[in-house]
This record gives C-alpha cells, sequence and structure tokens, in this order.
C-alpha cells in the first residue's frame, strides 16, 4: 500500500496542471472540482467494494478485486487517451 500511496501526490500534480492545460482560464476551478468529485466517488466505490469483498470472503480476495478494478480502470484509460490523441 505504501508504493501505491506514492503515486497518489505526483498523480494529482499531474491531474491538475492537465486540466489547467486543457481548459479556458475562465473554466480552471470547475475543471478542479471535477478532479475532485471523481477522486472521492472512486474511492467511496472502491472502499465499498473491497469492504464487501474482505467482509464476505478473505482479505486477500478483496485486495484481488481491488487490483482487477484498478487494472480495468487503466485500461480503460489508455483506450480513452488513445481515442483523444
Amino acid at each position: 500500500m505504501a508504493v501505491g500511496g506514492l503515486a497518489v501526490a505526483p498523480l494529482f500534480v499531474v491531474t491538475y496542471l492537465t486540466a489547467d492545460d486543457l481548459t479556458p482560464p475562465h473554466q480552471r476551478t470547475e475543471a478542479s472540482t471535477w478532479i475532485n468529485t471523481i477522486n472521492n466517488l472512486g474511492s467511496a466505490a472502491g472502499s465499498s467494494l473491497a469492504g464487501l469483498a474482505v467482509d464476505r470472503t478473505t482479505p486477500t480476495y478483496g485486495f484481488l478485486v481491488s487490483s482487477v478494478l484498478l487494472a480495468a480502470t487503466a485500461a480503460l484509460t489508455s483506450v480513452r487517451r488513445g481515442r483523444a490523441g
């Protein structure tokens, strides 16, 4: 978890800078708000799903579910990025 946590700060820096580059100046606050909203939604959903998985099975299964969701998110992001570029 610590290794994964090391990526959080750089991820947010890149995300906010990208939002600043892609949006007009008068919409930057809204773009930052959407980043926070999506982060909070993803964290809540991920925590809920992992909690259900751990509660109903074993902690190992909870980590497995979290890993699969992370891989699916990364794949979806790659596909979306390919379409945008």
